[in-house]
């Protein structure tokens, strides 16, 4: 199975001013994950399409650029590109272009967003979305916890669903960095270990 992270690339907020950090230095953050993951032995890196102010990246394939020319083995990807607000030849040729400079590393993941917004899609009460706590149960979606909670929800969700990538967001409403580079590593050091030892 392959593990990795993803970053949708919110621009976080500074706890100390309560002001946004800026979305170049979001993404020099977000690519130095990527070569922490790739340095820790993490299989996959995939990093979000946004439009609007809120985020820092609207075409991963040039952060995922800079990751290349600084990692070896991670695989890079979108996560997702919503195809709906593309022009898919040029999405073509954005990753064609990654996937030469990776080496073939490059990968697209087609989807759509994962925001509020599908709640009507699904027929579902936007005001029911704090109810997802339920989600950090054992069978619930959100992977959570320690490290042996987290090897137990990987481990469940791959013999329900027979999962062959999992990709942990890891960055999401502003974690500090030191504190992402530490979710890297006990990914890359407890949890991945065990799950790849289970699974194979």
């Amino acid at each position: 199975m392959e593990l990795g992270i993803l970053s949708l690339s919110d621009l976080q907020t500074d706890p100390a001013t309560g002001r946004p950090h800026g979305a170049g230095r979001r993404t020099h953050e977000i690519v130095s994950y990527a070569i922490a993951a790739d340095q820790a032995g993490l299989d996959v890196f995939g990093l979000g399409e946004h439009h609007s102010p809120d985020f820092a990246v609207a075409n991963p394939a040039i952060p995922l650029a800079a990751a290349a020319q600084a990692t070896e083995n991670i695989r890079l990807t979108s996560a997702v590109s919503v195809l709906s607000t593309l022009d898919p030849v040029r999405l073509h040729q954005d990753f064609a272009s990654l996937d030469l400079i990776s080496n073939g590393r490059a990968e697209i993941i087609a989807g759509r967003s994962a925001f509020l917004e599908a709640f009507a899609l699904f027929g579902l009460d936007p005001g029911d979305y704090d109810a997802f706590e339920a989600v950090a149960s054992p069978h619930g979606a959100l992977v959570v916890g320690s490290p042996q909670e987290v090897i137990d929800k990987i481990l469940t969700e791959h013999s329900l669903l027979g999962l062959s990538r999992f990709m942990g967001q890891i960055d999401f409403g502003a974690m500090p960095a030191r504190m992402v580079d530490s979710s890297i590593e006990l990914l890359a050091t407890e949890i991945a270990p065990a799950i790849r030892e289970a699974v194979s």
